[in-house]
């Protein structure tokens, strides 16, 4: 059995790292869209 705080913690990594992860491809993609202006 995991603790709440575990649980906590492991949902803010998946979080996090969600955000990181589109935070990546947005930021790829703007730079695709600056390079074809």
């Amino acid at each position: 059995m995991s603790t709440p705080l575990e649980v906590t913690v492991n949902i803010g990594l998946v979080a996090g790292g969600m955000l990181v992860v589109l935070l990546l491809v947005y930021l790829f993609y703007a730079l695709l869209n600056a390079e074809e202006f």
